[in-house]
């Protein structure tokens, strides 16, 4: 009896719909650079790149149903967490013990430069001041 083939050409056209539904479309602030062929029953993954530079691979699924929307500092940028969302706040707003003094780039708004209760300036990730991770500069922190 003779071995028969798999249908190769069958799966090389679901491949070549995927990659058309996905590669160069914006899924929130992700970008689709290149789509994967899934191994054995693994999602397919996607390479893409955030607004802010970072590139990553996530599920093609993540990005249709809106589950990823962006690098985890932007997404936490983007998502209400009873406070006032980051890329509303102005310039001289206050937030935990920082003062917002202006944002890394007008575009990109997951890295800004803050000021400590102690005056020193740095530029820190807005989902780390805002989520409360970062306390203090490393002047002041551990009297925090």
């Amino acid at each position: 009896m003779a071995k028969r083939k798999p249908n190769s050409t069958f799966s090389d056209t679901i491949h070549q719909k995927a990659i058309n539904k996905f590669k160069d479309k914006t899924f929130g602030k992700w970008f689709v650079l290149k789509v994967h062929r899934p191994v054995g029953y693994e999602h397919r993954l996607a390479t893409v790149i955030c607004t802010c530079g970072k590139k990553s691979k996530v599920q093609t699924n993540t990005l249709t149903t809106g589950q990823s929307t962006g690098c985890p500092q932007c997404a936490f940028v983007t998502r209400r967490h009873g406070k006032p969302s980051i890329a509303t706040m102005a310039i001289g707003d206050k937030i935990n013990n920082f003062e917002l003094i202006s944002y890394e780039s007008d575009t990109v708004r997951c890295r800004a430069w803050f000021r400590c209760k102690c005056g020193i300036e740095s530029l820190k990730p807005v989902g780390r001041v805002k989520s409360g991770k970062v306390k203090g500069c490393r002047k002041c922190r551990h009297s925090i």
